[in-house]
């Protein structure tokens, strides 16, 4: 599993990193940030905060006295630390580690989606609900019509928990809704942008500054309970085991589906024989509580600074550099690779290019997913690509665009990597026609080119030629399509199938 190894170091690096700046937490390796940072201002995320009023801050149990206020700050407005935020296990849970909201972008009719959905009766069933002065709805078909508004799923899956736990004490969170539905109109003008995603996130008012969940006590306790309880083990009875990732035994195992949301065991082909089997599902890949943690930092590494969401529409790339000796005893690449694996690629304009241009000392680890709501979908995986083989890739490309597409205006960007696998995609959706099934076929297609190009093999390109050739009547008989595109699509073509018999014969 040299894809979790390299994970795993990575994680190691950076908590490294950290020990020579500051002294950490041990819930820190296990915080991620609630929302994207981008450096495009227009887009970047802002906060709405609910200022909670409270008797002592310090408190174990906070007593609510209520809500001193709302506003609206830019994000990120601090580190990742004091958020407190980690991604929900499931998107079926009642509980969130956090008391941050997700709101998303902002919609036409804000008050209509925060507690306007349903028919009458069953809203006004919901804001008694939301008051606290009904404590049960009359039946489960008014939940069904009011299930999706934005308040009963703030109050149902992220603030009663907190309740439940004593975090707030008991009426606090129908203290905190009636001055949500009070102010509703003013929540929804603060949620305004289109272009913008928000969170709602509660904290405690202390002498005219806001603090974060992660400045609050009672709210990181609440965070290290759960966080316990969700790597706790389903075998009570034997919890020794012996760490796939490290060697070492360790008292308890957290087991592989916690590592990774796409690794699941509901599937009944995954691990055959093992259905309600207790402590199976420990045997696969158990891993000791040290090691998560150093996975968590590393998950958390590659997607700050190797993910790539700019060449597949609707596709992440995770790109895992992996060391395969000690840059401490290679004085002449340890600079260069330790500079690498701590900038990462994602500030890069060409990030692929920037990964041919390392040295021997690494190999790469390439995977393709998706984000379905909460599941992530893993569409490839290829292991151990050398910058070698992406160095090759890229001369071959670049001989190729010289030729036949010397005269585009971006050919600086064409000929680069990224400019590579944007071009095939590009082409292939375009030759896929308006079906969505059909578009997926094409991406289908661009994966396994891709993944055949980058793990050293074969590419089939008498199937993109008939492609090509079975498209061409079609194309060919659109006059509009001729005289706009025509000319330099058909170019693109030939440079894709000259470049794949070149990259065949390498």
């Amino acid at each position: 599993m040299g894809f979790i190894h390299a994970v795993y170091d990575l994680g190691r690096m950076v908590q490294d990193t950290s020990r020579g700046v500051a002294e950490k937490s041990e819930i820190n390796s296990f915080l991620q940030l609630p929302l994207p940072v981008t450096s495009d201002a227009q887009k970047s995320g802002r906060e709405i905060r609910v200022w909670l009023d409270v008797a002592d801050k310090d408190a174990a149990t906070l007593t609510i006295l209520g809500v001193a206020k709302v506003d609206l700050v830019e994000y990120p407005r601090v580190e990742k630390e004091k958020y407190l935020y980690r991604e929900p296990v499931g998107s079926n849970t009642s509980w969130k580690f956090s008391p941050i909201y997700k709101l998303g972008t902002a919609v036409a009719d804000g008050k209509k989606e925060l507690l306007g959905k349903g028919y009458e009766a069953a809203r006004q069933e919901m804001m008694a609900w939301l008051r606290g002065t009904q404590p049960v709805f009359s039946s489960k078909q008014v939940i069904k019509e009011i299930k999706d508004n934005r308040y009963f799923k703030l109050k149902n899956s992220l603030l009663d928990a907190f309740e439940e736990e004593k975090v707030f004490e008991p009426g606090t969170v129908n203290t905190i809704m009636q001055y949500l539905i009070d102010q509703v109109d003013d929540i929804v003008s603060l949620w305004s942008d289109k272009k913008r995603s928000y969170i709602l996130i509660f904290g405690v008012k202390d002498n005219g500054r806001f603090l974060y969940p992660g400045e609050v006590n009672a709210f990181r306790k609440y965070f290290e309970k759960k966080l316990t309880d969700h790597m706790a083990v389903e075998d009570k009875e034997d919890k020794t085991c012996f760490c796939a990732v490290c060697g070492g035994q360790s008292a308890a195992a957290v087991t592989v589906d916690k590592l990774f949301t796409f690794a699941t065991f509901d599937k009944p082909g995954f691990l055959p024989g093992s259905k309600d089997v207790s402590g199976a599902k420990e045997k696969v890949y158990p891993v000791c509580q040290r090691c998560f943690s150093l996975i968590c930092d590393g998950r958390e590494k590659i997607k700050e600074n190797f993910r790539d969401t700019q060449t597949a529409a609707g596709l992440f790339i995770d790109v895992i550099p992996e060391v395969l000796f000690d840059a401490a005893r290679l004085p002449k690449i340890a600079e260069k690779t330790v500079d690498f694996l701590h900038k990462g690629i994602k500030r890069e304009e060409k990030r692929l290019n920037k990964l041919a241009e390392q040295g021997e000392g690494l190999v790469y680890h390439f995977l393709f997913w998706e984000q379905n709501q909460r599941q992530e979908r893993v569409h490839l995986m290829v292991e151990d690509v050398p910058p070698t083989r992406l160095k090759k890739i890229l001369v071959l490309w670049q001989e190729t665009v010289k030729v036949h597409l010397s005269s585009n205006k971006d050919e600086s960007e064409t000929g680069s990597l990224d400019g590579l696998f944007k071009l095939l995609y590009r082409t292939l959706l375009h030759l896929a026609g308006k079906r969505d099934e059909d578009k997926k076929i094409m991406r289908d297609k661009w994966l396994q080119i891709t993944g055949k190009l980058l793990g050293g093999q074969q590419v089939d390109i008498y199937w993109l030629k008939t492609l090509l050739v079975s498209r061409f009547p079609g194309l060919f008989a659109d006059g509009e399509w001729v005289k706009k595109y025509g000319r330099q699509e058909v170019k693109n073509m030939i440079a894709l199938v000259d470049f794949l018999i070149k990259a065949n014969g390498r």
